[in-house]
């Protein structure tokens, strides 16, 4: 699709020179050019094309001059480049017009080849303008949703306290900021009978449960802190073995309620059986029992080579 070029201009013969220096790019639908003889006119034509990247206009026009011209666009049409053309030395009105706004300015007699020069320029700029106005709008759209979706999220859980209000053996209160718009955190409590209270809390999507599990295989396999009787010594963290994210599996959370086991008081953090059910399946494969982490290549090959007479 071209880009389209207003030509502003009360004389005529203009319209004849630039369509005959520009004859490749219009035959090409590079460019197109439109014209009109006044400011007035000029704001017309934008009205009805309403695409318009650039627009040339001389300042000395009946009607509505260039000068008047550039604050309607400033108002109006934002992303529009202007390019005035001026007589050579007429440096109070150029500074009038790039104070209101113009881009870039030529002067009479036109060189047609710094016009082309120049209009090239103009178009990058109204193109990058209108490009990072779109961008503009889709962010605000998604912020929009996101928006949407933490309320939504917000509603999901709890939010009524005391939630329990006829019980005064127990108090609860719960809050929910996630790090991020809208994360993949949870909660909720109700009582399984009179006398005890399940509790679920859900913290996901690049943190949480998911997070936890990723470290905790990466602390099972690879990573190993050695210290002396006075300070630590794997000071070297350049080097310092971490499981990186495209060794991960993929993580899926299932959550099960045992409401017949008896209350242990406390939580389970995610982390604590990830080395025993590694070991577990280390010891399923090959018969040898390993009791130190990381379970390293080289410490499974030595138990291997023990013959699991030894712990390792």
């Amino acid at each position: 699709m071209p880009h389209t070029i207003l030509v502003v201009d009360d004389e005529p013969d203009l319209e004849l020179l630039i369509t005959q220096r520009f004859r490749k790019q219009i035959r090409d639908h590079t460019l197109q050019f439109v014209f009109a003889s006044n400011g007035q006119e000029a704001l017309s034509v934008l009205d009805t094309l309403g695409d318009t990247a650039v627009v040339l206009t001389d300042i000395n026009m009946p009607v509505m001059d260039g000068l008047t011209l550039l604050a309607n666009l400033n108002a109006r049409y934002p992303l529009l480049r202007a390019v005035i053309v001026s007589a050579y030395g007429d440096m109070a009105n150029i500074r009038t017009a790039l104070n209101r706004g113009a881009f870039d300015f030529i002067t009479k007699p036109i060189d047609f080849q710094d016009l082309a020069t120049t209009l090239d320029k103009s178009l990058k700029e109204a193109v990058a303008r209108r490009r990072a106005a779109e961008d503009h709008e889709r962010l605000v759209a998604i912020r929009k949703e996101l928006d949407v979706a933490r309320r939504i999220q917000e509603s999901i859980v709890p939010r009524q306290f005391p939630p329990f209000p006829n019980r005064t053996d127990i108090a609860v209160h719960a809050s929910m900021e996630p790090a991020r718009s809208v994360g993949g955190d949870f909660y909720d409590f109700f009582f399984v009978d009179d006398h005890r209270l399940a509790l679920a809390i859900g913290d996901v999507t690049g943190k949480g449960v998911p997070a936890a599990l990723f470290m905790a295989v990466s602390r099972t396999l690879l990573e190993e802190t050695t210290f002396d009787q006075n300070r630590v010594t794997s000071v070297d963290w350049q080097s310092y073995p971490i499981l990186t994210f495209p060794d991960a599996p993929v993580i899926e959370i299932d959550l099960m309620g045992s409401p017949y086991d008896k209350p242990m008081g406390a939580g389970e953090a995610a982390s604590a059986p990830v080395p025993a059910a590694i070991g577990n399946a280390v010891f399923d494969a090959v018969g040898i029992r390993m009791r130190r982490v990381p379970l390293t290549p080289a410490r499974v090959r030595a138990a291997l080579a023990a013959g699991g007479q030894a712990s390792l």
